[in-house]
C-alpha cells in the first residue's frame, strides 16, 4: 500500500451546540486500507461558539490520540479554523507537529472526531481530511 494516488475522503459533519453536548463522530475507512490524517477542524461558522468548545481526532478510547485538542471559541462566523490553517507544516512544523500526534491511522479502525462542548450557542461544520492508501 501506498500513497502514491490517495483516496482524499473529507468527513464533514454539522452541529449545533444549543441542540447537543459533547459529541463523537465515528469514521472507519475502505476495508484493509491504512489512512493519513491531513487536517480537521471547523468551518461554516453561522453562530459563534460562545465558552470553550474542543476539537480532535482519536479513538474510542483515547479522544486525541491522532490530533491534539484545538479551541473553536470565539471564531468568527464564515471563518474556517484548522489544523492547516493554524499551521504551516514546514514553516511552524513544531506547533504543527504538538497538534497532529500520529498522522497514521491504522486499517480497520474507527476514527473519532471528537468535539467536546461546554458552549450553549454555535453552529459550524465540523470535519477530518482523511488519505486513505491506494
Amino acid at each position: 500500500m501506498s500513497y502514491d494516488k490517495p483516496n482524499r475522503q473529507k468527513y464533514a459533519f454539522q452541529y449545533d451546540a444549543g441542540n447537543n453536548g459533547n459529541e463523537a463522530w465515528y469514521v472507519k475507512g475502505p476495508k484493509g486500507k491504512a489512512g493519513r490524517l491531513i487536517d480537521y477542524g471547523v468551518e461554516g461558522i453561522t453562530e459563534a461558539f460562545t465558552a470553550d468548545a474542543q476539537i480532535s481526532v482519536g479513538t474510542a478510547s483515547d479522544v486525541d490520540a491522532y490530533g491534539n485538542e484545538i479551541a473553536v471559541a470565539a471564531q468568527a462566523i464564515d471563518t474556517v479554523l484548522s489544523l492547516r490553517t493554524l499551521y504551516n507544516p514546514i514553516a511552524d512544523a513544531a506547533a504543527f507537529n504538538a497538534l497532529l500526534l500520529e498522522p497514521v491511522l491504522p486499517k480497520d479502525t474507527y476514527v473519532v472526531l471528537n468535539l467536546v462542548d461546554d458552549s450553549t450557542t454555535g453552529i459550524g461544520t465540523f470535519f477530518m481530511i482523511i488519505d486513505w492508501a491506494d
